[in-house]
């Protein structure tokens, strides 16, 4: 079980508040990217299903997913919000050295 360990790393879970009950987290990281530079990342990746409906109407559904969790995670003084539209090296730095205080 989860409560039982240490030290780990989970992307993408929890999709939605029901995954919640029982976890506690130390830091939780949002990382926050303008839908448009999404939509032009998806689009470079030149997948079939990858058409400007299909990414639009996804990147609705994750906000709707995510909202919920976003604000139960500030409320409990754990989300860790970053710029995720900057170079990646910035942005590891910056979780490195705001996980380090976390």
């Amino acid at each position: 079980m989860l409560e039982h360990r240490d030290g780990y790393v989970l992307d993408g879970f929890q999709r939605n508040l029901a995954q919640t009950e029982g976890l506690d987290f130390d830091a939780v990281i949002h990382l926050d990217v303008p839908d448009e530079a999404l939509k032009q990342r998806l689009l470079a990746r030149g997948r079939a299903d990858d058409s400007e409906p299909v990414i639009q109407k996804r990147l609705r559904q994750h906000a709707a997913d995510t909202k919920p969790l976003v604000d139960h995670y500030r409320d409990r003084g754990v989300l860790l919000e970053v710029d995720g539209n900057r170079p990646p090296d910035e942005i590891t730095a910056e979780l490195l050295r705001r996980l380090k205080n976390a």
